[in-house]
């Protein structure tokens, strides 16, 4: 059985081989023509006749050579048969005797005369074409044309005859004539066109009783059968940016008419949001239509003024009476009457109307229904009419058409779909959608007074090449992108107005519960140290304390550990409405400080807790070290650049003395070693008057043959008491003095980066007199890095970091139950150009899991603490779906436990890496970049 495969194949192979080997070479002749067929200096052969063969032998076994000259030569070696077949052949009855046609013409059958851009003579200028020189290629039939296009518009022209396309060019160039003539299968960019006319098909064409021409002819059916555009796509695809395709082809006349009009008024209707829109302010338009008009200024040379109109205002009749000489905007209704005496250009645009409904309406075309309309737009009416039975028409005006159905006024509404995109963007539209896209189709053109045909005629040139260039297609796309709906503070305040006073209460609830648990902290500590002087005396008792003490700690920071998680949750929604609000250019300058007090205060808040978080690690030691590669030009330079900022706030003199750049790149953690510069630097100046200084410095030291970076932060600020230098590096201490209102925050700083100097086996010492200043000196071991280890790491750094390239495709299941953080999540990945779809628990993500299809999804952000079925058990549940995607799926912890912990338990059950709350935007950009691009 093997071996009858194996011959089966070796025949198969064998066929396909001679089929190629043995396909039949057709030798195909050709002119000069740039565009047709021309050979590249590589030697391969490119153009509209080179593929359109190409296409022929796709279903044949013919092959094509090309061979190159005049046609007065190529008609000769027709003849001989020196070749097979010659292109661009017109077919007449002398020929016929001894040519072989093709069954099918192809090509662009039109006749051009082209100058120099440098003439004189206009478009269609036959005045001034009378008894001007013109070369024509003396053997082709193209010169009947030109004597046809001479008796027709009555004009005589001085031919000059040559045998090729590339002498009459070269004869234009020198002078010695003032016109070509051509077919429009020939490229000139360079030249102006001057006028077309029709000419006789062209065909492919052969010395008779040949043995190729009826496989030709049966590949040529195929191909014009399944390409019904083909010789339209070639054309423009070869010839679409020559002189006469998109270029504004203008006639003496129309020349002068735009030179002699300084000003032409067109009024555009003043509200139409995407459409049109008239800054009553600024006095500027924006939207779809002042584009179109702003691109046929710039390429016709006319001087079109936009005047807002209102859509109430006698528009027509202001257009008869002359008050505006052209109108957009206004469409085009069935009763002609209205329009006697205006002239319409052709279409610049045409705007699709759809159906919005609610999403639980259910359309049937044979019950009765109501719909609400745009006034005044009587041919949707009509339509609406004769396409439903049963239809009851509601007028609106167009800001209302949508909050009929909210009213319950009206069950559906035709709307103009790009409006329709921009209003179903607000919240209070969530519940409706659009039902059926391109309901309605409506052309928009320009109208004016019907003696203004040369307006209109200059108007239907620049749209048509607007057209022909896709600049009406990009003024839409980009009028789309600039006109998303932002959310206002009304929307905010409108739409959650429970949550917002619910986060409120919550934010004074938090801080009240915060400040209560630290001054009792700070009474436990104070009555532990109390009770531990005592039991100091007896042996057994110091034992049974400090095994107390422990406890006690411990408890201590579960319970900080999980307050932390309690207030992070709501934390996260404060500061992400408070940013998504900010950065909402419509709200004022008043909500905008109240807004930005309140995010102050989040992040004050997020400070604490952060705070809190280190000394619990520190506590339970849980706090990890993550040394890396450091560049210390660039590293010094960020903080020092931060803390300049600080200082110039308090008008503190910060100054710089002897940065040792000894040992270029280093190896430590640089997070830590910046969380402690900024600490004790930060301090320093905060704790200096302004006028006052602080002046930092650093250097490396060797001690017992290690290296140490030496950092000295003095100032002459409040300074410390002898006494409080005792404790200053135990938590929650702060000096309390006459200056005590400069000790604003927790007293965990200190601490945090002395038990951080600690575990990295460092030292830090303090010298400190009240009312003279501080002098910090701190030495944290170092590694150094030679430079070419440096590079080898950042080469490798590079090549292993990915990039996400384009958000638009990318859809993201956000799983979260809390309304707020919903709302802050999904707002945040909008803006970056995500998709988001929302579950408010883990079943419900579950389920819309399992039936979407095949990579639906690209990532799934789980939050963990849900109601119903919480983030592990929803995980486990989704990996273990018998779908192809179920284990590939990214799933993304969101969670407000911060801990090392916590992330190795969302791993453990199947998630692909965790997002502490509240959402660091950087972090989470870098997870997203990771994630998408797996």
């Amino acid at each position: 059985m093997k071996i009858k495969f194996k011959k089966i194949i070796t025949l198969l192979i064998m066929i396909i081989f001679c089929k190629i080997s043995f396909a039949e070479e057709i030798r195909v002749g050709y002119s000069d023509f740039n565009g047709f067929i021309e050979k590249t200096e590589k030697g391969c052969y490119k153009g509209y006749g080179v593929e359109y063969l190409n296409k022929i032998s796709a279903y044949s076994d013919l092959k094509f050579k090309f061979v190159s000259g005049n046609f007065k030569e190529l008609m000769e070696k027709l003849k001989n048969k020196e070749i097979d077949m010659l292109c661009l052949m017109v077919q007449t009855e002398e020929r016929s005797k001894y040519l072989e046609y093709s069954r099918y013409s192809f090509g662009i059958p039109e006749g051009r005369l082209y100058t120099k851009k440098s003439s004189p003579i206009f478009y269609r200028d036959l005045k001034y074409l009378n008894n001007k020189k013109i070369g024509l290629i003396e053997a082709s039939l193209f010169k009947n044309s030109v004597e046809n296009y001479e008796k027709e518009n009555k004009i005589n022209f001085k031919k000059k005859y040559y045998s090729s396309e590339k002498e009459t060019r070269e004869a234009l160039d020198m002078g010695e004539i003032d016109i070509i003539a051509t077919e429009a299968m020939s490229r000139h960019n360079d030249l102006k066109l001057l006028d077309n006319f029709p000419i006789e098909k062209y065909y492919f064409a052969s010395f008779k009783d040949n043995d190729f021409m009826k496989r030709f002819n049966k590949a040529q059916s195929k191909v014009i059968w399944l390409n019904k555009n083909l010789d339209l796509t070639l054309y423009k695809k070869y010839y679409g940016n020559q002189s006469g395709e998109n270029t504004l082809n203008l006639t003496r006349e129309e020349f002068n008419y735009i030179k002699s009009n300084s000003e032409i008024l067109v009024g555009i209707i003043k509200s139409r949001n995407i459409l049109s829109n008239y800054n009553e302010k600024t006095k500027e338009f924006r939207g779809i239509e002042p584009g179109i008009v702003r691109k046929i200024n710039k390429i016709s040379g006319l001087n079109l003024k936009m005047i807002p109109v209102s859509p109430q205002s006698n528009l027509m009749k202001s257009l008869k009476e002359n008050k505006l000489e052209l109108l957009m905007g206004v469409k085009k209704e069935s009763d002609m009457e209205m329009y006697d005496n205006l002239l319409f250009s052709v279409p610049y645009i045409n705007y699709e109307f759809s159906i919005v409904k609610k999403r639980d309406f259910y359309l049937d075309k044979n019950k009765e229904f109501r719909v609400t309309v745009p006034k005044k737009l009587k041919v949707l009416k009509e339509y609406l009419e004769n396409s439903f039975s049963e239809v009851k028409i509601i007028d609106s005006p167009k800001g209302e058409l949508l909050d009929k159905i909210l009213e319950n006024k009206a069950d559906v509404a035709v709307i103009q779909n790009y409006e329709a995109q921009y209003f179903l963007q607000m919240p209070k539209y969530l519940s409706l959608v659009i039902s059926n896209y391109g309901f309605y189709n409506l052309d928009s053109s320009f109208i004016t007074n019907r003696n203004n045909k040369m307006l209109v005629s200059i108007l239907n040139k620049s749209i048509n090449i607007l057209t022909n260039k896709g600049e009406i297609e990009k003024i839409v796309n980009s009028s789309i992108s600039s006109n998303i709906y932002k959310l206002s503070i009304y929307d905010i305040l409108n739409q959650y107005q429970v949550f917002i006073v619910i986060i409120l209460f919550l934010i004074v609830l938090i801080i009240t519960i915060l400040f209560r648990i630290i001054k009792l902290n700070r009474e436990h500590l104070k009555r532990t140290l109390e009770n531990n002087k005592k039991l100091l005396e007896a042996n057994n008792k110091l034992k049974i304390a400090t095994k107390k003490a422990e406890i006690a700690s411990r408890a201590k920071s579960d319970f900080l550990s999980q307050m932390s998680h309690e207030i992070r949750t709501p934390l996260n929604g404060i500061l992400g409405m408070a940013r998504l609000a900010l950065e909402n250019k419509k709200i004022k300058s008043e909500g905008k400080n109240y807004l930005t007090n309140i995010e102050e205060s989040g992040f004050y808040l997020l400070k604490i807790i952060n705070d809190i978080l280190d000394i619990s690690k520190i506590e339970r030691n849980k706090l990890i070290l993550n040394p890396e590669v450091v560049n210390m030009e660039k590293f010094m330079k960020n903080i020092l650049n931060i803390l300049k900022v600080r200082a110039r706030e308090k008008e503190v003199n910060f100054k710089i003395k002897g940065l040792c750049s000894k040992y270029k790149y280093q190896y430590f953690d640089k997070i830590r070693v910046q969380q402690i510069l900024v600490n004790i630097i930060g301090n320093a100046i905060k704790y200096t008057s302004s006028g006052g200084n602080v002046i930092f410095s650093n250097k490396y030291v060797i001690e017992e043959g290690k290296i140490l970076c030496c950092y000295e932060v003095i100032d002459d600020g409040v300074g410390m008491s002898q006494e409080f230098l005792e404790h200053m590096f135990k938590p929650f201490e702060q000096e309390k003095n006459k200056l005590s209102k400069y000790t604003e925050g927790t007293g965990l700083g200190l601490s945090i980066s002395k038990n951080i100097i600690d575990l990295m086996g460092g030292k830090i010492e303090v010298k400190s007199r009240l009312e003279r200043g501080t002098h910090f000196i701190i030495k944290i071991p170092t590694t150094e890095v030679l430079e070419e280890d440096y590079k080898k790491l950042k080469n490798k750094k590079e090549n292993e970091r990915i990039y996400l390239k384009g958000n638009k495709n990318k859809r993201i299941l956000v799983v979260e139950d809390h309304p707020i953080n919903e709302i802050v999540t999904r707002r945040i990945l909008e803006n970056k150009g995500y998709l988001v779809e929302s579950a408010k628990n883990g079943k419900e993500a579950v389920e819309m899991f399992s039936i979407s299809k095949l990579g639906y999804y690209d990532l799934i952000l789980m939050d963990i603490r849900m109601p119903v079925m919480d983030g592990y058990e929803a995980t486990l549940t989704i990996r273990s779906l018998n779908r192809k995607d179920a284990k590939s799926v990214p799933i993304v912890a969101l969670s407000a436990n911060a801990f090392d912990e916590d992330r190795k338990k969302s791993l453990k059950y199947g998630m692909d890496e965790h997002l502490g709350k509240p959402i660091e935007i950087n972090e989470l950009k870098k997870i997203l970049k990771k994630m998408l691009n797996k």
